[in-house]
């Protein structure tokens, strides 16, 4: 940052009060790093310097059996990813953690509808990883 564009003295105050206040009424890291123009390591270094207690992160795990099915449909990364709310190489981060890849996502289109809630919940609730949850799946029968 250029030093004419540096705050000093009773302007950082008041932006570190700004923040301070922002983040205690429930803004984000993030929220508070884009309106000011911080990063959120900064963001979190000025709360503890003013003694505001950091929230822990909470990272959310999203079901991913719709987006394996979106993929199996040949949506795009970046659709899904515009309707999931993050970006097509978070998308394509998460596919590639459960084992979920352009070939082996068409097989769960073979599913029946029975095997396919097999496959949802052993991919989601039990997250086990793609293969394993497409394997489970097969194996279901109806009696």
């Amino acid at each position: 940052m250029p030093k004419s564009l540096a705050l000093t003295g009773a302007g950082r105050k008041a932006r570190d009060d700004a923040i301070c206040h922002a983040y205690e009424a429930g803004a984000s890291l993030r929220d508070l790093g884009e309106r000011f123009g911080l990063t959120q390591p900064r963001i979190a270094q000025i709360l503890r310097d003013n003694r505001v207690d950091v929230r822990p992160a909470i990272r959310i795990r999203k079901p991913m059996f719709e987006i394996v099915l979106a993929r199996a449909d040949n949506e795009l990364l970046r659709d899904i990813a515009a309707r999931e709310g993050c970006t097509a190489p978070s998308i394509s981060d998460r596919l590639k953690r459960i084992g979920a890849t352009e070939k082996n996502v068409k097989a769960i289109k073979r599913l029946k509808p029975h095997q396919l809630e097999a496959y949802r919940a052993a991919l989601d609730d039990f997250r086990l990883p793609h293969a394993d949850a497409l394997e489970l799946a097969r194996e279901e029968t109806l009696p």
